[in-house]
């Protein structure tokens, strides 16, 4: 603050040419920002809001996402895209199987909708003959459905976050 205070010529006029020092900008620091710092902000954000007419309630309107105490390893992740691929995939087997009603064309599948599609999957393949070679693909097939459940439900977890 203080060369801030020499060399810039916005403070030497707002100073009118008085240069304070260190431990002055410190005083008023510690004497009065600190104690008062709850204050100010409310003051502050109050007055940006009714300046710009910003409604607090909306915000980040180009759908970026920033956690509060963000850094480089942490970030809010917008997992859709990879929900709507596996919602895909899921599809595709139901409609191999014929379990494809009451399951939309597009979007996202529920978790609750693909517990069910399991259940009705489980009871199908229950008749089959495990030691036969080309049911081998329907058992891999159900078990994908059991880990797709799995990351369903984290998906919708991160969403809902």
């Amino acid at each position: 603050m203080e060369t801030f205070c020499k060399f810039d010529l916005r403070a030497i006029n707002i100073m009118d040419g008085a240069i304070p020092s260190h431990t002055s900008i410190g005083k008023f620091y510690n004497g009065f920002i600190v104690p008062n710092r709850d204050n100010l902000f409310s003051k502050i954000t109050s007055a940006i809001r009714d300046k710009c007419g910003i409604d607090f309630n909306t915000a980040f309107l180009d759908g970026s996402k920033f956690e509060a105490d963000a850094n480089k390893y942490k970030f809010v992740w917008k997992p859709t895209k990879y929900h709507q691929k596996l919602s895909d995939k899921i599809r595709i087997i139901l409609s191999k199987h014929e379990l494809n009603r009451n399951v939309s064309e597009t979007g996202i599948i529920p978790a609750t909708t693909i517990a069910n599609k399991i259940t009705e999957f489980n009871n199908l393949i229950s008749s089959i003959d495990v030691s036969d070679r080309s049911n081998k693909e329907i058992f891999k097939e159900y078990e994908f459905l059991k880990s797709a459940l799995i990351k369903s439900l984290e998906y919708e977890e991160k969403e809902d976050i």
